[in-house]
């Protein structure tokens, strides 16, 4: 395997493994080669483009805002109040049916469409 890197000269030894997994790293020898950060510059990752960001922010921002619009205006129509999961479960109902859960879902709402405006306000091309 003449591909394969070797990891220590040829002149020392394997250092010997722990056999107890929380031991931690093995301490550093002091003729010991050099981590892969001290042997050259290291290759930069491609940089995404600037188009697939910008659709990625726009997705993201109409998802949220989307998402938002839908929990502020469920939990005050027809289908919070005649849900089959309300009569399997009453104790839930009792809960659901407030007026604090129902400001609480669509204060989550709310929160959605700051976010979302947040983002897409505070956007920037690196």
């Amino acid at each position: 395997m003449t591909q394969q890197p070797t990891l220590f000269s040829q002149g020392s030894p394997a250092p010997a493994r722990s056999s107890d997994p929380l031991a931690g790293p093995p301490p550093a020898e002091s003729g010991a080669q050099p981590g892969p950060s001290a042997q050259g510059p290291q290759p930069t990752p491609p940089r995404v483009p600037l188009w697939l960001q910008f659709l990625e922010l726009s997705v993201r921002v109409v998802v949220r805002v989307y998402l938002g619009l839908f929990l502020i205006a469920l939990p005050w129509t027809h289908f919070w109040t005649d849900n089959r999961l309300l009569l399997i479960f009453p104790h839930l109902a009792s809960i659901a049916l407030t007026g604090a859960a129902r400001g609480i879902v669509s204060g989550l709402g709310l929160l959605n469409i700051w976010i979302g405006i947040h983002d897409a306000i505070h956007y920037n091309e690196r």
